[in-house]
């Protein structure tokens, strides 16, 4: 007879996390490599959004297409034990008509899933922030302690949500992190950003007019974010205070510098004119990600180079044309 165990293992629940705006750029990625890893994955999505990145997963997840303040009843029925919050309104420039539905998704709705969040149980809330909140050094890495200056109303609204999630996590309510992203690329990118207008572009032989050689970026791979999501995840539970953790490139790059990494993986020459005659303008500090807390908290390093990153990127386009 089998001897009977007197301590049997003990099996441990797989944890449930909701992540808004999984259906988008970075979302979906963050959903595949966090079901790769075992977890649980419940999409939430606004009425009427376009799935077709996340098709692929649908059979591993749930996702919901629901108005925001509607929420509560999908973190109790799933019982999600922490929400990624990636749902944005983007505008670099906005228009008057843009204000309504950026406060409402930018500030609005995420406070309401919140206040949902800490009613329902959640464990950890984290937040996705931007370098466009910062006010940038002279010299050197941005680092999460930079003061806060936000570029546009669209930062501006990212600040403010901050600011509400470590009023709640000061007070005890909800565990939390903030992930401030730089400057993310990779397939299936929104196609009004420069790296996916750069491919685009090149494929069809198609010139391009650049203004300058631009500001230089710390352009980020986008599976080295949903890594970084990852690793983010498993430390949340265990936070003591807010967090703040920059995610981003170890190196800045300016357009000219992408497009001749570009030409180089493709093989192909981009038709690229410059600038009007004009005055000379002064270049913008250069944005760098200060990777060291990153590192410390989280065992994160980005693993993709520009090199890399953009040879992927070009692949996976031309994949899709073929």
């Amino acid at each position: 007879m089998a001897q009977k165990e007197l301590f049997p293992a003990m099996t441990s629940k797989r944890e449930t996390v909701l992540i808004t705006g999984a259906a988008g750029f970075i979302g979906c990625r963050v959903a595949a490599r966090l079901l790769d890893s075992g977890y649980k994955v419940v999409g939430l999505e606004r009425p009427g959004c376009d799935l077709f990145r996340v098709k692929r997963l649908l059979p591993r997840m749930k996702v919901y297409r629901l108005a925001g303040e509607k929420a509560a009843s999908v973190l109790r029925k799933e019982n999600v034990d922490g929400v990624i919050h990636l749902a944005t309104y983007y505008r670099k420039r906005h228009a008057p008509a843009d204000v309504g539905p950026m406060m409402r998704t930018n500030i609005e709705m995420p406070s309401l899933l919140l206040e949902a969040a800490v009613a329902a149980g959640v464990k950890w809330f984290i937040n996705t922030g931007t370098f466009f909140e910062c006010a940038l050094p002279a010299r050197g890495p941005l680092k999460e302690t930079a003061p806060l200056a936000p570029w546009n109303l669209y930062a501006s609204t990212k600040t403010a949500f901050d600011g509400i999630l470590k009023t709640y996590a000061a007070s005890g309510a909800m565990k939390a992190m903030t992930v401030r992203l730089f400057s993310p690329y990779g397939p299936d990118d929104n196609p009004d950003k420069v790296i996916p207008y750069l491919v685009t572009s090149l494929l069809r032989g198609a010139p391009v007019r650049l203004s300058g050689p631009g500001q230089k970026l710390s352009f980020t791979y986008v599976d080295d974010i949903a890594e970084a999501y990852l690793r983010a995840v498993k430390k949340a539970g265990r936070l003591l205070r807010h967090e703040t953790v920059n995610v981003g490139a170890a190196r800045s790059y300016d357009v000219r510098e992408v497009v001749s990494v570009l030409e180089s993986v493709s093989g192909m020459k981009l038709a690229v004119s410059g600038p009007a005659a004009g005055p000379a303008v002064r270049p913008a500090p250069p944005v760098v990600a200060d990777l060291r807390k990153a590192k410390a908290l989280l065992g994160w390093r980005p693993r993709h180079d520009i090199r890399r990153g953009l040879e992927l990127t070009f692949r996976a386009y031309v994949k899709k044309r073929c």
